[in-house]
């Protein structure tokens, strides 16, 4: 069922409603399996060192991600094991910025373009 705001909801048996996440956010891949790419993208985002996620494989076999490591945790851990430096950089560069919202939602168009190369190379 799709509400008013374009949020897709699941009406179970006309007790319960359950938010299964926005139509424009689902990935079909192409045996056709309907997948909500947030509820992938927090179980990644559960990790410490990961600060966003994004699920692609909207048409392909299998899904994929894009993870981007987390700007205040992941410093620690690299100078921790005596790894450069360089990933506060990274984390804070301003295309990274881009990518998100002031609401730190992934603007997925933005990521799909940008890394088009890097999300067709799992799939050969």
């Amino acid at each position: 069922m799709l509400a008013h705001d374009r949020r897709l909801r699941h009406d179970r048996r006309g007790r319960f409603l359950t938010i299964t996440g926005r139509k424009k956010e689902l990935i079909i891949t192409s045996s056709g399996k309907n997948v909500a790419p947030t509820r992938i993208e927090g179980l990644l985002r559960a990790h410490p060192l990961v600060g966003h996620a994004v699920a692609v494989g909207d048409g392909r076999p299998y899904l994929t991600a894009l993870i981007a490591l987390d700007e205040e945790a992941a410093p620690g851990r690299a100078s921790s094991r005596d790894t450069s430096g360089g990933f506060a950089y990274l984390a804070g560069h301003p295309a990274v910025r881009e990518e998100l919202t002031p609401t730190l939602e992934i603007r997925r168009r933005v990521v799909h373009d940008r890394y088009a190369r890097d999300i067709s190379s799992p799939y050969g």
